[in-house]
């Protein structure tokens, strides 16, 4: 498991598709406020065209909220009872990059966090599943690590090149 920089939100593998949560510390609340969430493609083809939205709901009415335990992740594809899914979950392909926006915050108002994010991927492991694989923020380089995300041959190539 890792997590992408503040404020985190975390990606999980959980039947062979990506399950989402947010990072131990807003955990330690038994309930949080769940506005939204979206998973978006993570480049769209032009600056002028927003990325590609593969799955998205909200609470309704807009500023609503419902009750959500972090502790249990929503698994793609399966909005939580009581949002209005906007788009309905899209296939999601292997090695290629996603990004996850949710939008949650404790019910005290304690913490003024409200969107949390991460990037991540499907890769195919060793045994032949299909893994939710989160990209890390490396905070030295101030760069995403995408590279976790390249398939198995343009590893090696890269591997090759920096020989």
């Amino acid at each position: 498991m890792a997590t992408s920089r503040l404020p985190f939100a975390v990606v999980l593998s959980k039947d062979d598709a990506p399950c989402f949560t947010v990072n131990k510390s807003f955990q330690q609340a038994t309930v949080l406020r769940l506005f939204s969430l979206q998973v978006t493609e993570d480049s769209s083809p032009s600056w002028r065209v927003l990325p590609k939205t593969m799955w998205s709901f909200e609470a309704l009415p807009i500023g609503s909220s419902i009750d959500w335990n972090p502790l249990e992740c929503i698994a793609y594809g399966d909005a939580p009872h009581g949002v209005h899914v906007e788009n309905k979950s899209m296939p999601l392909k292997t090695y290629k990059i996603y990004h996850l926006s949710l939008t949650a915050r404790p019910h005290n108002g304690d913490d003024d966090v409200l969107s949390h994010t991460a990037r991540f991927c499907l890769i195919n492991d060793s045994r032949g599943h299909t893994v939710a694989t989160p990209i890390p923020w490396d905070e030295s380089s101030g760069r995403w690590q995408n590279e976790v995300c390249a398939p198995p041959d343009q590893k090696t190539l890269d591997k090759r090149s920096r020989q």
